[in-house]
């Protein structure tokens, strides 16, 4: 009788720690793909239209580790994701970040008001509209 108690004892252990391995990998699965679904998820909701989620959609290759830290330094690409994701749907910037860690509002401002921006065309704007086209 202990022989059969020890037997299901292991195999529930067994089976305990293979529930946990796959839910750390669902996990790690998930995590990758944030980006992606946060933005699925933000167009379902009607927050973003499809044209922004195209946009968007460049940056969901970003880590989503990059996002984590408080008070971290982001770099040239997180502030595009930030700045593009405001400038197409403040709802949407407050919704992603409920779930990420993005600067604050008056800090997108800060940032927004340092960059260069001149009256006339930007060689930036046409570059990207040919590679949309």
């Amino acid at each position: 009788m202990k022989h059969c108690c020890d037997e299901l004892q292991e195999q529930l252990d067994n089976t305990k720690r293979e529930l946990y391995n796959a839910q750390q990998r669902e996990a790690v699965k998930l995590e990758q793909n944030l980006p992606s679904l946060l933005v699925t998820e933000a167009e379902n909701e009607k927050l973003i239209t499809s044209e922004a989620r195209g946009v968007l959609s460049t940056f969901t290759n970003l880590p989503v580790e990059l996002f984590s830290k408080k008070s971290c330094a982001y770099g040239e690409e997180q502030w595009q994701f930030v700045a593009t994701l405001h400038y197409y749907s403040p709802k949407a910037y407050k919704f992603f970040r409920k779930r990420l860690t993005l600067p604050g509002p008056s800090t997108l401002r800060r940032w927004l008001s340092r960059l260069a921006s001149r009256p006339g065309f930007s060689v930036q704007v046409f570059t990207f509209l040919q590679e949309k086209s």
